[in-house]
Parts: C-alpha cells; structure tokens; sequence
C-alpha cells in the first residue's frame, strides 16, 4: 500500500510539474526556466523510495520513509516553481534592450505589468499542486519541518536561493492562509548565511586604464549590447571625460580601473550604464543615463559620480529597473557598494524582486527590535477612522494597524 501511494504521489507531481513548464508557458519564450538547476529536476525517488523491506520489518521505519520522500517530493515542488517563476521573469526582462531600441513605450509598460504578475501567478500554481498532494494529516510540525530541511538542503550552491527563500515563505502562507506562522517554519532569516553566489558569466566588466581617460571610456561603450548608431559618440565621451577631469583630476592621470556592470539597466524610455571608478586611494559610481534622440540615436545624457545621487536614481518612488540578473544577490551586492546606504530591501525592490524585498526588509525590521531599545509611537497627526498608524524611532518605517469591525470579520 505504501509503493501504490508513493508512486501516485510521484507519478501525480511530474504530471503537473509538466503542465506547468509546457502549458503555462507561452508558445515562442525561451527555454531558460526549463533549464531548472540539477538538483532540482530529478525526481529520481522511483528505485530508492519504493525500495520495501520484507513486511515483517516494514514499521516505524517505512512510515518515516515515506514522510521523508514526500517532504523531499514537496520541497522539489516549491523549488520548481520558484525556478519556472524566475525564468518567465528573466524571459521578459531579456527582451528590454530591443525594446528600448524600437522605441517601443507601449510594450515597455506591457512588459512592467506583466513581469509583476508571475510571482504571486506561480504561488498560486505551486499551492494549488500541493493541496492536491498532501491532506490534512501533513500538517503537522514534524512534517513541517522535514520540508524546510530538504529545501535547505536542495538550497546549497543554489544561485538564487534569496528569491527561493521568499517563495517558500509565500507558498507556505498561501496554503495556510497566513495561520500557523512560526519562526522555525518559515525563512525569517536566510539558511545560507548572506553567501553570494557567483554568476554564470562574470558580473562586471573591467577595463583598465592605458592610453587615459578617454579611451578607457571608448572601449567601455564599444563593449555595450547595443545596436543603435551613437549620435555623437566622440562628443559625449569629450564631454565625460572633461567632467571626470574636473572632478576627480590628478587621481584619473594615473592608472585606474573602469568596471561596470555587463548588463544594462532599463527603465521606462531610458537606459543606465552602472559602474564605478577604482581609483589610487578611493572608490566612486559611475552612472551614464543613455536616452534615444528623435532620430533614432543614442547619446549620453548625464554622468554622475556622487552615491547620493545614484540613490535618487534607485529611489523608491521611481519605476523598478529591468536588468537582466541571474543571480540577484551577487547584483544586489555591488549595488549596496555603491550606494552604502540603501538596504538590501530597496535594492531588491528597485530590479524587480519586490517580494523579496520585502523579506528583507522584515528582516531589517526585526534586527533593529533586536539591537535598540526603541518603543513604538503613535503617529503624530490627525487619527484615522479606519487604521492606527505609528512608528519606530531612528528608523523610516511607517506602520498601519487596520480596524477590522467583527460584523466585517464574519463577512
């Protein structure tokens, strides 16, 4: 009896796991969230999970086997669908180049609205899947916790285990509708320790000075993507280079190192060539603003050099960037460099990872409770009629606290 449902289980899994890689996505995207991480595809639970002693023996042990294989089939299935989320997500972002270049506004706001909708989209799916697996009789913590443990486990050398964290979380809220939180349930804190996982390709380029300021640049914007004809390539660079002369002078007459990030960034009818300056005694941003004249060309709009310049840039007030990240911490990384103070959360909302961004940012939340003694304000101004709202010294967070009548509640 045991084989029979472990097989179904299986069989029933990569049933659905199918339907979500071929019919959920659309026909013509690329193949890139098919190409899931190794240690995630295989189901290979067939000879080693159906393998039964003699009965005589078969007891507590074969029970334990059998929750043991079914949190390892639950965890791949969280992990699949994180994955297949992520590669719709890098399927649109990848398309952002061409169209900033055909000046293709429409599709831009399209491609924003759409990129959002995967990752509640995907939780969705993987939940569904799940209530089908599992019964109530699953819900217990000892379960519970044999899922976390394989999902750590398939985690390790996992390159975005940040956004699989989240997903998890969210996944498992959405199955109990937000009941049964705890702590040692839940990611609250990452299981990897904040290890940054190397990318694919290297994550910067890095162009080291030779014959002066203007043809490092010169070299920079020849290894850029793009395809468009520059409206005045040798103007801009002239003027860039007169301004990092004004600004930085001898420092730039010796031998630097220009490194940028290998990727563009897009946003709404611009584009962002972000990098820095390594200089003999200090370290500083470069973001080029690229925008495309009526004539079809590029040029270069601005260059800015100053941190707190770079963060109006990523302010959280703006549209979030598409760039196209594998590996969103290794990114969130360097950015953090530059602009040392913004947090992670408002890194990983300003690419994209909004979701993610609020983990972190519950994560800072909860690191400042545990090391102030700052007690909580009401908020000064007019009360409000349907939310509470205060907030917490030396941070910038503003908390709301909604007023639920219980004729409403039992609605």
């Amino acid at each position: 009896m045991v084989v029979v449902v472990v097989k179904v289980l299986i069989v029933s899994c990569m049933c659905v796991a199918f339907i979500i890689y071929f019919v959920e996505f659309p026909l013509g995207v690329s193949n890139h969230a098919a190409k899931v991480n190794k240690k995630v595809m295989p189901i290979a639970f067939s000879a080693k999970l159906c393998e039964l002693e003699p009965r005589e023996k078969r007891s507590r042990k074969g029970a334990k086997m059998t929750q043991d294989a079914m949190a390892q089939l639950v965890a791949n299935t969280i992990l699949q669908g994180s994955d297949a989320m992520y590669g719709r997500f890098l399927d649109v972002t990848s398309g952002a180049q061409e169209r900033f270049e055909q000046q293709d506004w429409q599709s831009v706001q399209l491609a924003l609205k759409t990129r959002i909708q995967f990752y509640d989209h995907h939780v969705g799916l993987v939940s569904q899947q799940l209530r089908a697996m599992l019964g109530k009789e699953h819900a217990t913590r000892s379960f519970l916790m044999a899922v976390k443990a394989a999902y750590i486990r398939l985690l390790d050398d996992y390159p975005r285990y940040d956004i699989a964290e989240s997903f998890f979380n969210s996944v498992y809220c959405r199955i109990f509708e937000h009941r049964n939180i705890r702590r040692d349930k839940l990611f609250v804190q990452s299981a990897q320790g904040g290890r940054i996982p190397k990318y694919p390709t290297p994550l910067l380029r890095r162009f080291q000075s030779q014959a002066g300021i203007y043809a490092t640049l010169e070299r920079m914007l020849d290894s850029t993507p793009f395809t468009l004809p520059w409206r005045d390539k040798t103007g801009d660079l002239k003027r860039i280079t007169q301004i990092l002369q004004a600004r930085f002078g001898p420092q730039l007459t010796m031998s630097f190192t220009l490194e940028m990030v290998r990727q563009p960034f897009f946003r709404n009818k611009g584009a962002y060539l972000i990098g820095r300056l390594d200089m003999a005694n200090q370290r500083r941003p470069l973001v080029l603003p690229l925008a495309i004249s009526d004539h079809g060309e590029l040029y270069i709009d601005a260059c800015i050099t100053d941190s707190d310049d770079v963060s109006i840039v990523f302010g959280f007030a703006r549209s979030y960037f598409m760039v196209y990240a594998p590996v969103p911490a290794a990114l969130v990384d360097f950015l953090n460099q530059l602009m040392p103070n913004k947090t992670p959360a408002e890194l990983y909302t300003a690419i994209g990872c909004q979701k993610h961004g609020k983990t972190e940012l519950y994560r800072e939340f909860l690191h400042h409770l545990e090391n102030s003694d700052d007690l909580f304000d009401i908020a000064p101004g007019v009360k409000g009629m349907v939310m509470s709202v205060f907030t917490l010294p030396h941070t910038g967070l503003c908390l709301k606290s909604s007023k639920i009548s219980s004729h409403r509640k039992n609605k």
